[in-house]
């Protein structure tokens, strides 16, 4: 905290998160532990809150059991080690479980009571059988939670999805292809996945666009992740990308989002490829800056840095398209449509023209009235999307 507090915008992290609402983040805390722990990350149990049922069961009876039974001395040091445990939480805003976890801790300790106050009316063979039986059915509960349900996507809100599908299944399609042919460049920040790093760490030791070590590495591949839409432009461009398409993570919707195109770096010419190494490395440092949690780096702000950006990221058509689509984004997340819509229109000018951002365009079109525009959009994304047949791209073994 010292070395936070003595750096240039150091505490802006905890100031944003900073909350005096007491009584209202103590609620939610008390709430996620006990009751309902979904809105959390990691969200909770599959019954009940962070604790299961029945461990939740056994520390409500223990507290009572304590209040009846504890001196005055150790109801105090209870209550002080139970607020310095839950400080964390009670002076930060919203739900989040390992700002709790010193209180989990003090929760199993307080359950024991309660298996004591449950089990004392029982001879001592009966005693232990019982306390057998709960304990094995907590870590039942538990094993089944953290085995099963925690890991099953499908019953998890779309909003607390941060596993993802999508990039376990391009990762099994890169870490093969790097270990048959060598080091590859991977051009991840193309697509509008500002939060979700996780599959740049994983094919960092591959990736020469980052891992200094493979500074001399002579790649002959190149990975792009983006909008599964651009493949029809991606592919006439350079004819000898293959392409996998990647599966949602989203519930409904869409059976993909995403695609995976590997680029032979023949087909580049040495301009676009070195405009392509400077853009992406461009968007990595504007993603830094937000997954850095600055509450000083507003949308605005990252809006403003974009526009301000240098001139490589408009010269290529598809990275022109990407640029004034990232654009729109900044602009919707700022709820400035107007603005928005003029991105939308100025990324459809480009060459791409895929779908999506013109069904894009349509909607933000309709939320400002304007219905004939946003139908005429509409129409034009469906006649595009109707005229691709993802079964007729070149599927994607590995090379």
């Amino acid at each position: 905290m010292g070395w936070a507090r003595s750096q240039a915008g150091g505490m802006r992290h905890i100031q944003g998160d900073w909350n005096l609402s007491f009584f209202h983040s103590l609620f939610n805390n008390f709430y996620g532990v006990l009751w309902d722990g979904s809105f959390g990350f990691p969200y909770g149990s599959n019954w009940g809150g962070v604790l299961n049922p029945l461990l939740a069961a056994l520390a409500m009876t223990g507290l009572l059991h304590l209040i009846q039974t504890a001196s005055a001395r150790w109801l105090g040091a209870l209550g002080f080690v139970s607020a310095c445990y839950l400080l964390p939480a009670v002076l930060t805003s919203g739900f989040e479980m390992y700002r709790i976890m010193p209180f989990l801790a003090l929760s199993l300790f307080v359950a024991l009571f309660g298996l004591e106050r449950l089990a004392s009316d029982f001879s001592k063979r009966h005693y232990l059988a019982l306390a057998l039986s709960l304990l094995s059915a907590t870590s039942a509960l538990d094993l089944y939670n953290y085995t099963c349900h925690y890991n099953n996507l499908a019953r998890v809100a779309p909003g607390h999805q941060w596993r993802s599908l999508c990039y376990a299944r391009a990762y099994g399609i890169l870490k093969p292809l790097a270990d048959k042919n060598g080091p590859l460049l991977f051009f991840s920040q193309f697509n509008l996945d500002y939060d979700n790093r996780t599959l740049d760490l994983a094919c960092f030791p591959f990736d020469a666009s980052r891992n200094p070590a493979l500074g001399g590495a002579r790649p002959r591949w190149a990975a792009l992740i983006l909008n599964h839409y651009y493949a029809p432009y991606v592919e006439s461009r350079f004819p000898g990308t293959l392409i996998q398409l990647l599966p949602s993570d989203r519930a409904g919707g869409e059976k993909f989002d995403l695609a995976l195109f590997l680029i032979p770096l023949c087909d580049f010419s040495a301009p676009d490829l070195e405009n392509w190494k400077k853009a992406d490395r461009f968007y990595w440092n504007q993603n830094l800056r937000i997954t850095d949690g600055d509450p000083a780096y507003s949308w605005t702000q990252c809006d403003q840095d974009l526009a301000a950006s240098p001139e490589h990221l408009e010269k290529d058509p598809l990275l022109s398209c990407v640029f004034w689509e990232k654009r729109s984004f900044f602009e919707l997340l700022q709820g400035n449509l107007p603005l928005s819509v003029k991105a939308y229109q100025a990324a459809l000018e480009t060459s791409p023209h895929p779908a999506h951002l013109y069904y894009n365009l349509s909607m933000a079109l309709r939320i400002l009235g304007d219905s004939s525009s946003a139908d005429r959009y509409l129409r034009k994304s469906r006649e595009i999307a109707d005229k691709i047949s993802f079964q007729s791209l070149r599927a994607l073994d590995t090379p």
